[in-house]
C-alpha cells in the first residue's frame, strides 16, 4: 500500500467498486463533532481510473493503520485541483449521522407524555438499520412532528432537554447528557521531563492554542413563547414542572407576561432578557391536560436555555501531538496551558473543558496532528450558517406545523322571555379546537313583552246546556176522568216512544196509569196519581241526568294585527352561570326598581374559563314583573385546528 491509509469505495447499495482501494491517498483527515453532522475529506492523484467511481450516492470505509477503521462515510463533493501539472482530486465526505437527515419522520407523528428515550429509539429505528443507546431518566415528553427529517427532530429533543447527541458506532447514535471525562491532559508541558512523558498517555503535547470565542451571550431572564402569535401565543402559565418559578411581568397594553430567572446570574452580571420562540412547541390536542403538557415542555426548554447562558462561554482550538486515548465528542479533558512572555503571563489556564469537535490530520509525510475545540459550556456556538439552516428549518415548521391562532366568537343575541317563575336560558358553547379563553363579555338589556295581534272578534253561538235529573211537574187539566198530560220527549219517553204521553184513571182506589201512543194503550204503570179524576192535579215524573248536543255553524273570527306592547319590565334581575349565581359579583341586581334595563356589560371569563371545549349555561331571573330578556356572549378565543373523528 502507498501509505498508512486507505479507502474503499462502494456504491450507494453498499456494493465495493473496482478492483480494490484507494491505497495511493496523499491525506486523510476525520472529524468527529458533537451535536451535529462529522465528516471526512482526502486526496489522491486524479489519474488513478478508480476515480470514476467516486460520484453522487457514493460511500466510502476509510482505514488508517494507527487509528483502525475510522468508518463509513457519504459523498458530500469532490474538487479537482492541478497544479504544476500534476492533478489532484480532493473529495470531502459526511459520516453516517447524514443519513438521519435524508428521510423525514413524516406527517403528524406524536408523542404524548412519553419517555424521551423510548421516543429518540422510536425515530432512530425509523432509519434501517439504525438503532440509539440514549440515557435513561431524561423525562417525559409530548412533541408532534410534522415532517421533520429524522436528525431535525433528534436535534429538537435534545434542544429541549439540554442533551447531546453523537456517532456511537456503525449506525448507532448515542443521546445523552454526556460529559465523562476522559482521563485527556492537554498541556504545552513547560519543565516536563520527557522520559515521564513517553509512560504518560494520557498527556497529549499541545503545538498551538486559539481562543475562538468568548461568549458576551448571557440571558438570565427568559420569557419562553411556543406555538402561536400575539395573545393567541402558548406560554408557560399553567406549567408545572422544571426547577424555576414563573414569574409575571406586565406588557405595556397591562396584559401579562410570563418568565424564568436566575436571581445568581442577575447578581453577577446585572437583568439580561431574551425572548425565546419555539414555533414547534404545541399542545398535542386541545385538552386541559395536554395544554398543561405544552406548558411544561416549554418550560423545560427555557430551561436547558437559561442553563447554557448563565456565565460567559470560552471555546478553545487546541491542535496536539500524540493523542494516545480515546476521546469522544461530549467528554471532557483537562486544559493546563500557560503562555508567559517577558515574565508576564498572557494565558493562564487549568480547567476542564467539554469536547465539541476532534479532527485528525494525516498526511503522507508521516505528519500526525490532532485539533480539539473545546469549550466552557457544552454547547454548539452558532455560525452564520447554522442561522440560516435554523431560519430554513423554522420557515418550514410553519408550513407544516398546527398554527395556534385567535378567533372571535359570538354567541346570540337571544330575544328570551321571562318572569318571576320563568327564567330566561341560552348556552354558550365551546369546541374542541379551542385552547384558552382569552375573554368573555355577556351584554343584556329587558325590554317590554311585545305581540303582533290583539282583539278578536266572536259570531254569538249557543253554547251546550246539561240538565240535572230532578222532578218535573207538568201542567194537568181538570175533571176528565180520560184526560193526559204533555211532556216533551226529549225529557222522558219511556218504551222507546218518540209520542207524548197519556196518563188515564183506571181504578180510582189504586190510581193506575196506562202508557199509550197515538194508537192506544200500551202496558200499565204505577202509582203517579191520586184523589179524584175529576180534581185538578198535577203528576211527578222523574227525569234522568241528560245532556243537549248543541250545534255551532262553521265561522270564523276576525284578527287585528298591529305592534302591541306591555308596559311592564323585569324587575331585580340576577344572573347565574352553570347553576351557579354570580350576581352580586358581577354587580348585580339590576333593575331593582323595575323599569328598562339599559345595555349592560359584564365580565363571565373566569366562569367559562372553569372548563372549556363543553357547554355553559347562562341563566336570568327576576323577582317580579315580566318581560323580555336581550342578551348575547362576545368571546375571543386561542384555537387550533384539530383532526375532525
Amino acid at each position: 500500500m502507498g501509505s498508512d491509509f486507505y479507502a474503499d469505495i462502494l456504491d450507494a447499495n453498499d456494493v465495493k467498486l473496482g478492483d480494490g482501494p484507494l491505497v495511493n491517498l496523499v491525506s486523510l483527515n476525520d472529524t468527529s463533532s458533537l451535536d451535529q453532522i462529522g465528516g471526512a475529506s482526502f486526496a489522491f492523484p486524479a489519474a488513478d481510473p478508480r476515480s470514476q467511481y467516486i460520484t453522487a450516492g457514493s460511500q466510502f470505509d476509510l482505514y488508517d493503520r494507527v487509528d483502525g477503521n475510522l468508518g463509513r462515510f457519504l459523498y458530500k463533493s469532490k474538487a479537482l485541483n492541478e497544479s504544476q501539472g500534476e492533478a489532484m482530486l480532493a473529495v470531502d465526505c459526511y459520516d453516517q449521522l447524514r443519513e438521519l437527515s435524508r428521510d423525514s419522520v413524516y406527517l403528524r407523528r406524536t408523542y404524548t407524555n412519553a419517555d424521551v428515550a423510548t421516543v429518540v429509539a422510536a425515530l432512530v429505528a425509523l432509519f434501517s438499520g439504525w438503532s440509539a443507546t440514549v440515557d435513561a431518566g431524561i423525562g417525559n415528553t409530548s412533541v408532534i412532528f410534522q415532517g421533520e427529517s429524522g436528525l431535525i427532530a433528534i436535534d429538537a429533543l435534545r434542544d429541549r432537554w439540554n442533551k447531546h447527541y453523537r456517532l456511537g458506532a456503525a449506525r448507532e447514535l448515542q443521546f445523552g447528557a454526556f460529559g465523562a471525562s476522559s482521563g485527556v491532559v492537554l498541556t504545552n508541558l513547560r519543565g516536563q521531563v520527557q522520559a515521564e512523558f513517553a509512560t504518560a498517555t494520557e498527556i497529549a503535547i499541545v503545538d498551538t492554542i486559539r481562543l475562538v470565542e468568548e461568549s458576551d451571550e448571557i440571558f438570565n431572564r427568559i420569557v419562553p413563547l411556543g406555538a402561536g402569535q400575539g395573545v393567541a401565543q402558548l406560554t408557560i402559565l399553567g406549567a408545572t414542572l422544571g426547577s424555576y418559578a414563573v414569574q409575571t411581568g406586565t406588557n405595556a397594553d397591562a396584559s401579562s407576561f410570563y418568565y424564568i430567572q436566575d436571581a445568581t446570574s442577575v447578581a453577577a452580571y446585572g437583568l439580561r432578557t431574551q425572548i425565546l420562540t419555539l414555533p414547534q412547541i404545541t399542545p398535542i390536542t386541545n385538552s386541559a391536560a395536554n395544554i398543561v403538557n405544552a406548558a411544561n415542555a416549554l418550560k423545560l426548554s427555557a430551561e436547558a436555555y437559561i442553563a447554557r447562558h448563565l456565565v460567559p462561554k470560552i471555546t478553545y482550538d487546541v491542535s496536539v501531538r500524540a493523542l494516545r486515548q480515546t476521546v469522544k465528542v461530549g467528554d471532557t479533558v483537562r486544559l493546563r496551558y500557560r503562555g508567559v512572555v517577558d515574565g508576564y503571563s498572557y494565558i493562564d489556564v487549568d480547567a476542564d473543558f467539554y469536547v465539541m469537535d476532534i479532527t485528525r490530520s494525516r498526511s503522507v509525510g508521516g505528519n500526525r496532528t490532532a485539533t480539539l475545540t473545546i469549550a466552557t459550556i457544552a454547547a454548539r456556538r452558532t455560525a452564520d450558517t447554522d442561522v440560516m439552516l435554523n431560519v430554513i428549518n423554522d420557515l418550514n415548521a410553519l408550513k407544516v406545523h398546527v398554527p395556534i391562532s385567535l378567533s372571535k366568537d359570538r354567541v346570540g343575541p337571544y330575544s328570551l322571555r321571562m318572569d318571576s317563575t320563568h327564567t330566561a336560558d341560552f348556552t354558550a358553547s365551546f369546541g374542541n379546537e379551542v385552547l384558552a379563553l382569552n375573554y368573555a363579555k355577556l351584554r343584556f338589556k329587558t325590554s317590554p313583552l311585545k305581540s303582533s295581534v290583539t282583539t278578536v272578534s266572536t259570531a254569538s253561538s249557543t253554547a251546550a246546556t246539561t240538565t240535572s235529573g230532578g222532578s218535573q211537574t207538568p201542567t194537568s187539566a181538570s175533571g176528565d176522568a180520560l184526560h193526559y198530560h204533555y211532556v216533551p220527549t226529549q225529557h222522558w219517553t219511556p218504551g222507546g216512544s218518540d209520542y207524548p204521553v197519556y196518563i188515564r184513571a183506571g181504578d180510582a182506589a189504586a190510581g193506575d196509569y196506562f202508557v199509550a201512543n197515538m194508537d192506544g194503550f200500551t202496558g200499565a204503570g204505577g202509582n203517579v196519581k191520586t184523589g179524584s179524576d175529576s180534581t185538578t192535579h198535577t203528576h211527578t215524573v222523574t227525569v234522568a241526568a241528560h245532556t243537549h248536543d248543541v250545534t255551532v255553524p262553521a265561522h270564523n273570527h276576525t284578527l287585528s294585527y298591529g305592534i302591541y306592547q306591555d308596559t311592564a319590565y323585569p324587575t331585580s334581575i340576577s344572573v347565574a352561570v352553570d347553576g351557579t349565581d354570580r350576581t352580586i359579583v358581577l354587580g348585580g341586581p339590576w333593575a331593582p326598581a323595575g323599569g328598562a334595563l339599559a345595555s349592560t356589560e359584564v365580565d363571565i371569563s373566569n366562569y367559562l374559563a372553569i372548563s372549556l371545549q363543553t357547554n355553559h349555561t347562562i341563566s336570568f331571573s327576576c323577582a317580579s314583573g315580566q318581560g323580555e330578556m336581550e342578551a348575547e356572549v362576545r368571546m375571543l378565543e386561542t384555537i387550533q385546528a384539530i383532526a375532525v373523528s
